[in-house]
C-alpha cells in the first residue's frame, strides 16, 4: 500500500499542552522566543513543552517524529529527535486530527534560530522557528 503524505495544516509550540476548548483546539502560551534566566548563560537547559500539529490528507496511521534544529551558516544539528510517534487517522482523509506532542527538556548549545520540525518518512512537512536569545 502506498503511503498518503498528510498535510500539516498548523504547528505550533507552545508552554502548556494544547486544549480543546468550544469547536476547535487552542494552544496557551505560544512559544515564540526563548531567553535565559537572570544570572544563566547558555548552554542551559529547556524546559518542556509541547506541540499542536493539526493533521489531515491521510488515512490509517501515520508514522513521523519531531526534530529540534540549530540552524547555522551552512548547517544544522539535530539537538533533539522524538521516538517514532503513530498516530491513526480512522478512513477520512478530510478530517483533521489535532495531535498534542509533549518535547523532553533538551540541552540548548548557544543562543541562535531553532527549528521543530515535522519529520514525515525523511521529509520536513512543517517546521516552525524559535529564537534562544
Amino acid at each position: 500500500m502506498v503511503a498518503v503524505r498528510p498535510e500539516v495544516r498548523f504547528f505550533i509550540p507552545c508552554w502548556k499542552e494544547p486544549t480543546l476548548s468550544g469547536n476547535g483546539p487552542s494552544a496557551h502560551e505560544i512559544l515564540y522566543a526563548i531567553r535565559s534566566a537572570v544570572g544563566h548563560r547558555y548552554p542551559l537547559w529547556q524546559r518542556p513543552f509541547f506541540i499542536l500539529a493539526l493533521i489531515s490528507n491521510t488515512h490509517g496511521a501515520c508514522q513521523f517524529h519531531i526534530e529540534l534544529r540549530l540552524e547555522e551558516l551552512g548547517q544544522e544539528s539535530v539537538i533533539q529527535k522524538t521516538a517514532l510517534l503513530t498516530i491513526h487517522l480512522g478512513n477520512d482523509p478530510l478530517r483533521v486530527q489535532p495531535v498534542s506532542i509533549m518535547m523532553k527538556a533538551a540541552e540548548l548549545p548557544r543562543p541562535g534560530v531553532y527549528q521543530l520540525c515535522f519529520v514525515w518518512e525523511g521529509a520536513t512537512l512543517a517546521s516552525s522557528t524559535i529564537h534562544a536569545r
